[in-house]
């Protein structure tokens, strides 16, 4: 590759996934110098994202301590466990807030004891200044995580929340490395009712399920109308809100609603866990085709027997891949509507999957000392 043009030469690169690059650093100085230079890592993301390629599953096990990898386009190879860098500072479960661009925003036990940004092809990873204290008492805390392309800036936002106080947002830059608190109020109620609720990220603002009004002041069945999308724009830092689907029915006993997201598109998981007659649970999954228009909510598909799954991504051949929460992959093929079972060799025994796309994105006030060794 010395006697191709040095265009060239990055244009290869620019193709190969993270691990050879990684190796490739140490070919010359100034392969070094491209590889880690910012143009060059955001061509190679950039490449990434367009062709689909260079995309994988973290695999979580139910103790949410370690992680494990595996290539999309190999689900039929070993997963590969990868070190958790919150648990090398202290052994407590882990919580991924979200993944954004190859990052994973982490939390570490229940309380805010160590929050870390970390990269799991690259295993660099950088803690995170402690969140200013909450001045709501005994509050609910919910997050989002995302990248602001406006000011090429990657985003953690929390919301402490309580029933019958004020909301209050802060959103920390990892280009400063600082909290600063919204001074806009989320005019919205946060609760347990949806899971873990975090942020799901589309069209670069992070989005919750939330309700119009405290739950004690919601009389008999929840209604459609009780639920609302709050969304907040990373870029603009401001509160907005989705229209969700009106058309489902989610009045009826032992119905819950979950939000997600599938290549950048919100969904909405709709579980019926009829408790009389177990054969009647199903699960429903709506798709926003086009970013805030309601009418524009569509059915992708309808399980039956099913409760409690999560949408990942689509795969060829008109097939979803999808988390099943009682440990495993499956996936569903949209034309014959048949579900199979995914088995991922070397992963552990129950786990859950999030997409992510494999990177060299840094923060750029890190250090080399905040790098994992690869095993």
């Amino acid at each position: 590759m010395a006697c191709l043009p040095w265009e060239m030469t990055e244009e290869i690169l620019c193709r190969l996934p993270v691990k050879d690059l990684l190796r490739y650093r140490c070919v010359a100085k100034l392969w070094r110098f491209m590889i880690d230079g910012h143009d060059f890592i955001k061509k190679h993301l950039n490449h990434s994202l367009e062709t689909n390629s260079n995309h994988g599953l973290i695999l979580r096990n139910r103790s949410h301590r370690d992680f494990w990898w595996i290539d999309l386009d190999k689900l039929d190879c070993a997963a590969v466990k990868i070190p958790n860098p919150v648990t090398k500072i202290e052994k407590r479960t882990t919580q991924v807030l979200g993944s954004c661009n190859g990052l994973l925003a982490l939390k570490m036990g229940h309380y805010e004891v160590v929050l870390v940004l970390f990269n799991p092809s690259t295993r660099r990873f950088w803690k995170v200044e402690p969140p200013p204290s909450a001045e709501n008492p005994a509050p609910i805390i919910v997050y989002g995580f995302g990248h602001d392309p406006v000011h090429d800036d990657y985003k953690l936002v929390r919301i402490s929340a309580s029933m019958g106080f004020e909301n209050e947002a802060g959103v920390y830059s990892a280009k400063s490395n600082t909290w600063r608190k919204i001074s806009q109020v989320f005019p919205c109620y946060f609760n347990c009712y949806s899971g873990d609720n975090l942020g799901i990220l589309s069209n670069n603002a992070l989005h919750w399920l939330a309700l119009r009004k405290p739950i004690d002041d919601i009389c008999g069945k929840l209604k459609s109308s009780d639920i609302v999308i709050a969304s907040f724009d990373i870029v603009t830092e401001e509160y907005n809100e989705v229209p969700p689907p009106t058309s489902v029915n989610i009045g009826s006993d032992w119905v819950s609603l979950y939000l997600d997201g599938i290549e950048g598109s919100l969904c909405t998981i709709l579980n019926h866990d009829t408790k009389t007659n177990p054969a009647d649970r199903r699960v429903e999954v709506w798709v926003m085709k086009e970013y805030g228009i309601e009418e524009s909510w569509t059915k992708l598909c309808v399980m039956n027997h099913f409760n409690n799954v999560s949408p990942i991504v689509s795969l060829k051949k008109d097939k979803v891949l999808l988390n099943d929460y009682s440990g495993k992959l499956i996936s569903y093929d949209l034309e014959r509507r048949v579900i199979s079972d995914v088995s991922i060799s070397g992963a552990p025994l129950g786990f859950n999957a999030k997409l992510c796309v494999e990177s060299l994105v840094r923060i750029d006030n890190d250090a080399d000392d905040g790098m994992l060794n690869w095993k």
